[in-house]
Order: C-alpha cells, then structure tokens, then sequence
C-alpha cells in the first residue's frame, strides 16, 4: 500500500505486509493510525509516522468490508463489518510503544456476545437482554432492569 503526495506525484510511505487484497482502509480520529482491511480476514493497525505495523487482529470469517473508529476518553474503538455479515468492536490500547486490540463485543446474524462492555444512558432493554448482557459481563450503571 502506497500514500502518494498529490502536489509532487512522490510516494510518502509505503506499508507492506498484506498478503491479499486490501478492501477497506480508514484512518484514526487524530491521523496517527491507520486500519487496514484485507480478504485475508485479517486488520493490520500502522503507525502514519513510523510506516511500521503495530498490531495485527486476525481471525475473521470472512474479508474486512468496512471499518469506523470512534474515540473514547480512555482509548480508541475500532468497529470492523465483514462481508459475512458480523461486526466487532475493538479497543485499542497503547502499551509500551505498541498497540494491542482487546474484542469488546462482536455481533452476527446469530446473536451477540459481549465481553466487560460498560454502557451508559441504557433505555429500554427488556429483563432478558439484561440478564444476557449482564451474565457476560456488562456493567449498566444505574440501569433498573423491568419485572
């Protein structure tokens, strides 16, 4: 993968590890990151300033179709669709100079699994979604599930 600067026609940075095609690329909130999406199954965080992959999160079911990152007051989330029709929401956290991708929760046409998710402003939930979300391990804060 290949960023040309528009002005000069010069290439500005090359990114190289895709063993496939790249089918969805989208950069972080603040431009530092970059999410890129292949039909291996497989989405390679890079660092814009260093060209260097930071991460890798692997074991899709099918290719990466499309790619929304969201800034949270403690890290990144970066939700992925895949063509199979599941969804993923990842954090981001930066240790130590590198970047790891913990799963939040993940979505297919079979159902939901959550894992630690902590929302806020909940409305309406009926006592089974509660109890499914709760029993995996999400925190609703002063949510009062119905009788």
């Amino acid at each position: 993968l290949r960023f040309w600067d528009v002005g000069t026609g010069e290439c500005v940075l090359t990114l190289q590890g895709h063993c496939s095609f790249i089918s969805s690329i989208k950069h972080s909130p603040e431009g530092d990151l970059i999410a890129v999406g292949s039909t291996e199954g497989a989405v390679r965080l890079w660092s814009i300033d260093h060209g260097q992959c930071l991460t890798t999160i692997s074991g899709f079911n099918g290719y990466v179709v499309g790619m929304s990152w969201w800034k949270a007051f403690d890290s990144y989330r970066l939700f992925t669709r895949c063509d199979d029709r599941s969804m993923y929401c990842w954090k981001i956290i930066k240790e130590q100079g590198t970047h790891r991708a913990i799963l939040d929760w993940s979505s297919s046409h079979e159902g939901l699994a959550v894992s630690g998710a902590s929302f806020k402003d909940v409305r309406g939930l009926d006592q089974l979604t509660w109890r499914l979300l709760s029993q995996r391990g999400a925190s609703i804060p002063g949510y009062t599930p119905p009788e």
